[in-house]
């Protein structure tokens, strides 16, 4: 089927029919979405650049917390397919008109809690999962449970710190094992970046890394690690 080419007349329309929380620029270079700072979106994301050279194409890829799509549709353009959750019916909105625009149609949109995954999702290439984990009240738990679903883990997250002052100092204990943490006040349900949860939990980094490897990923290549305004922030793929 030929490419859609889309007026600017039609693309108004779209951009008005969604209360809009991200944008990201169309193949064409015009731009539907709002969002300031971070949340403006380049053409191109690092991470999904870093999956397509490492991991090559043609992969079936299960992506956690979705958002509005802003990561699904690059990742559909190289991927045999992206199954991308999301728990929040309004991003999936904006994830459907992000991905007719770009003519995308290998995607599967399931609204589902990132806490709940269903073990009927299978077994992946990637697990494909940025900005989500620090939103968990129990990451610990959370990321347990992926590691039966992907043959590899694209992870980007905050962690931890002891400089962290103004974040309370706590912990997570699970299976017979307790985690340092420092804990986090979400802004809740209405908040389209915030988790929906009224307190989160970041790992301190040496306990993220262990826990990537207690998941079953035993290769682990740390692509980033910075300081955001928000905190420190680690970027990394993990492969069985």
């Amino acid at each position: 089927m030929k490419t859609q080419q889309w007026t600017d007349e039609q693309l108004a329309e779209f951009q008005a029919a969604h209360p809009w929380k991200t944008a990201r620029p169309l193949p064409d270079g015009r731009v539907v979405g709002e969002g300031k700072g971070q949340h403006v979106q380049v053409p191109k994301d690092a991470r999904v650049e870093l999956v397509r050279e490492r991991l090559g194409e043609g992969l079936r890829v299960l992506e956690i917390g979705a958002c509005e799509g802003q990561h699904t549709v690059l990742l559909a353009k190289f991927c045999k397919e992206v199954c991308a959750l999301e728990i929040r019916p309004r991003n999936v909105v904006g994830a459907l008109i992000r991905q007719l625009l770009w003519g995308v149609r290998n995607v599967q949109n399931l609204v589902m809690d990132a806490r709940e995954l269903d073990p009927e999702l299978g077994e992946f290439d990637l697990v494909f999962h940025a900005g989500v984990l620090y939103h968990l009240s129990n990451p610990v738990e959370h990321l347990l449970s992926v590691g039966r679903f992907g043959k590899a883990l694209l992870l980007d997250t905050h962690y931890a710190t002891a400089d962290l002052t103004k974040m309370k100092a706590a912990s997570v204990a699970w299976q017979g094992k307790t985690y340092a943490t420092r804990q986090f006040n979400e802004s809740g349900w209405a908040d389209a970046f915030s988790g929906v949860e009224s307190q989160s939990h970041w790992l301190y980094k040496d306990d993220l890394l262990q826990l990537v490897r207690d998941a079953g990923f035993a290769e682990i290549e740390v692509y980033r690690d910075v300081v955001e305004r928000n905190g420190p922030r680690i970027g990394l793929l993990a492969r069985r």
